[in-house]
């Protein structure tokens, strides 16, 4: 009776931790994916006519949905150790080998790769901050981890070697370098009824280094969560990239650190943009009007790190940051009572805002001028 009991026990706790595992996957929304939190998952759906999406306790279920749209059967342990047996031995004779790229803003884990399912799926297995894809050249793979691409200055409308001459700092002792100094800057966005008829959104942009630049204001309809997010992290990004190429060349700069409690704006600004040649292709997203300016600011300010990294002690590497929202981060806490301000702002106000999207203006490079009267 006693080992009855205990096995009974055993049973009970290994169904429990099944169930306490979900995996949310999106089939057609904003960013298809598989998603560890509902909120995430349902910043994809809401108010995407025709969206599909599904609960599945495995990431192997997920995955078939995302891809298909398809609901599958969860197989056994014996099924799925001889299918990842025989998709070894069929690799092994075909000599074709398969690259599982994982591009990592959790501050936790690396960026990898693997050459089977299997342990990238281990790897990945209920954490966030994490975007992923297969591969059959392992180039691409490892462009998609760095989150490079060859059409970034396409995408922002300037040659190369244009913007290499309008924003390299010069080498000479009348500018100040290398840049030490580190800027921490946390953005949010927050949305009162998000989801329903008159809801009022808010972004908001903490500067936790320099406190001048804070930015409280309320969002364009229509209001969302995620359309809140896109909005306050463009908004911080603006001003990163004011702070940096639109100020005199002998003007301190800073080492900035971008973070967001956001999966949405993090996996598009590290990977999903990356396989867009245009900005046809960029527009053929949802919330495109917002994305658009986003990925313009954000290739901006990489790549200027990019070609000054001997300027600045980060070695010329930007990336947007993954943080875990509302879990006791001060810079978190802080964007988000900004973004909350706004929101309630908008709603206080009790007019409706004229304000549209396309407010958001294009980058704005510095000119030749700017550059000869700056020395």
């Amino acid at each position: 009776m006693f080992r009855l009991l205990n096995l009974m026990k055993s049973k009970g706790n290994r169904n429990s931790q099944k169930i306490a595992r979900k995996y949310y996957a999106v089939h057609r929304g904003r960013l298809t994916g598989i998603y560890n939190e509902w909120k995430t998952c349902k910043e994809q759906i809401d108010g995407i006519e025709g969206a599909s999406w599904g609960l599945f306790p495995t990431p192997e279920q997920a995955k078939v949905f995302v891809e298909t749209g398809k609901r599958v059967k969860p197989r056994t342990e014996r099924q799925s150790t001889n299918t990842s047996a025989g998709m070894k031995a069929s690799a092994k004779t075909s000599g074709k080998v398969n690259y599982y790229a994982v591009n990592s803003n959790n501050k936790e884990l690396a960026s990898k790769i693997f050459e089977d399912w299997e342990s990238c799926r281990k790897y990945v297995s209920g954490k966030s901050g994490l975007a992923y894809k297969k591969f059959d050249d392992r180039a691409k793979a490892e462009a998609f981890i760095s989150g490079s691409s060859p059409y970034d200055f396409e995408l922002i409308g300037i040659q190369k070697d244009d913007f290499v001459t309008r924003c390299k700092l010069p080498s000479n002792s009348n500018c100040q370098g290398p840049y030490s100094e580190v800027s921490e800057v946390y953005c949010d966005g927050s949305t009162l009824r998000n989801g329903h008829e008159g809801a009022v959104g808010g972004c908001g942009v903490y500067f936790q280094d320099e406190p001048e630049y804070n930015i409280s204001e309320r969002l364009e309809p229509p209001a969302t969560n995620n359309r809140a997010e896109i909005k306050a992290a463009t908004r911080a990004l603006q001003q990163i990239w004011h702070n940096l190429a639109l100020v005199p060349a002998r003007a301190p700069r800073k080492n900035y650190l971008l973070y967001t409690d956001s999966e949405n704006v993090v996996k598009f600004t590290s990977s999903r943009y990356t396989e867009c040649k245009s900005l046809d292709d960029l527009s053929k997203f949802s919330n495109s009007d917002l994305l658009v300016p986003l990925i313009k600011y954000y290739i901006c300010v990489k790549q200027y790190y990019a070609i000054n990294a001997a300027r600045f002690t980060n070695a010329g590497l930007f990336e947007i940051q993954w943080v875990q929202g509302h879990h006791g981060n001060e810079g978190n806490e802080q964007a988000d009572k900004l973004a909350k301000s706004g929101a309630t702002s908008a709603e206080t106000s009790g007019k409706k805002s004229t304000m549209v999207a396309s407010d958001l203006p294009n980058p704005r490079f510095p000119s030749r001028e700017d550059i000869s009267n700056n020395f």
